[in-house]
């Protein structure tokens, strides 16, 4: 792999890293309900389904299942569900008078510990999993770099860690933005509001995705 092809993989992968979307709203309003330190464990829940589709797209069955629309039609398909469950669960998401907010969710954070980092980690996970525009850039994206049947494992290593450092960073980045403006400005109020606000722009992703696997 040249160096003027590596670096326009980067350009490439910084664009699509630094994009706000799903996998991004999913940590900031975790961020702000549960701290940053929990948050930062669902940007590694992330990271990790990255990596699991970088390794597959390495073995070509990536560009094996590309041909097939019908398999990333059931994943649009479970992704829009599974964004809808999201939705609905921040929409319902109680105020700090009868549930949690703010302080009252890094308590909640260190009460519960690892069960609630491990299913803050499994959901960001299958987010970034059931986001067909992922599967798709990461299968698509590595062919048009290097030739799959003849590059080393070098390059291969090097696109990966590439991909993942960049999503860590900015995935990190929103997550600690987060955390500072709700320390600063935000009241337990507020909060509330914008969990649910994020839960309604889950539920309209999620419409959304449905209609276009519909028309597909």
């Amino acid at each position: 792999m040249s160096i003027e092809s590596y670096w326009l993989y980067v350009a490439v992968c910084l664009a699509a890293t630094a994009t706000p979307g799903p996998a991004v709203l999913l940590i900031m309003t975790n961020s702000i309900r549960f701290g940053l330190g929990s948050a930062l464990v669902a940007v590694l829940g992330n990271v990790s389904c990255l990596l699991a589709l970088c390794l597959i797209s390495a073995f070509g069955i990536g560009r094996f299942l590309i041909q097939f629309p019908i398999f990333f039609k059931g994943i649009e398909i479970l992704g829009a569900l599974f964004l809808l469950y999201i939705g609905f669960k921040n929409l319902l998401y109680k105020s700090a008078s009868s549930g949690l907010s703010g302080q009252d969710g890094v308590a909640e954070a260190s009460c519960n510990g690892l069960v609630l980092k491990r299913n803050l980690y499994a959901e960001a996970l299958v987010v970034a999993a059931s986001n067909p525009k992922a599967l798709i850039f990461v299968f698509a994206l590595f062919p048009q770099f290097i030739d799959v049947n003849s590059a080393s494992v070098m390059d291969f290593a090097t696109l990966t860690a590439t991909l993942l450092s960049l999503s860590f960073l900015f995935l990190s980045m929103y997550a600690y933005l987060a955390h500072k403006i709700h320390g600063r400005f935000l009241s337990q109020n507020s909060v509330s509001w914008i969990y649910r606000a994020s839960g309604a722009i889950f539920i309209v992703a999620s419409v959304g995705l449905l209609l276009n696997a519909h028309h597909a």
